[in-house]
């Protein structure tokens, strides 16, 4: 009888993991822990943004003439508007760093964690593109009002 020549359970054991590596140290977030914050903080940007977007909505329908009290009111809810992506891009911006700083420097990550990352990247992504568009959707209503 020959030996069986398929693949060891040593051999599926990625190398590049740490030998004895030891759990995180107690109250040192895991990348799974930062992963869940950041995508309940872009669920609740992504709602903000969705809240105001209403009010924006409205007062750039009935907004009038450049300086117009009309065409001000629009301008403000704009700029609350504007300001309420800003959890997007934050995230966006925290989840670039763990992609590329934190995972970098520790040398690996395991594929699911990479994978995780990516995900929640292409998540806000598409979330700040179409932010984006919806502003410059209205602020091209509010430029044609005049």
């Amino acid at each position: 009888m020959h030996p069986d020549l398929g693949a060891r359970p040593a051999e599926s054991i990625d190398p590049r993991l740490p030998v004895g590596s030891i759990d995180p140290a107690p109250g040192a977030l895991t990348v799974a822990d930062q992963l869940a914050d950041l995508a309940a903080r872009l669920d609740a940007g992504a709602a903000l943004f969705a809240d105001q977007l209403p009010a924006t909505r409205n007062a750039v329908a009935v907004s009038g003439a450049e300086g117009s009290e009309s065409w001000v009111r629009a301008q403000e809810e704009m700029g609350l508007l504007v300001r309420a992506r800003e959890p997007v891009a934050r995230v966006i911006g925290e989840a670039t760093e763990l992609a590329t700083g934190q995972l970098a420097r520790t040398g690996w990550a395991s594929p699911a964690d990479r994978a995780a990352v990516d995900d929640l990247l292409a998540r806000a992504s598409a979330l700040d593109g179409e932010q984006a568009r919806i502003i410059a959707g209205l602020e091209a209503r509010i430029s044609q009002a005049d």
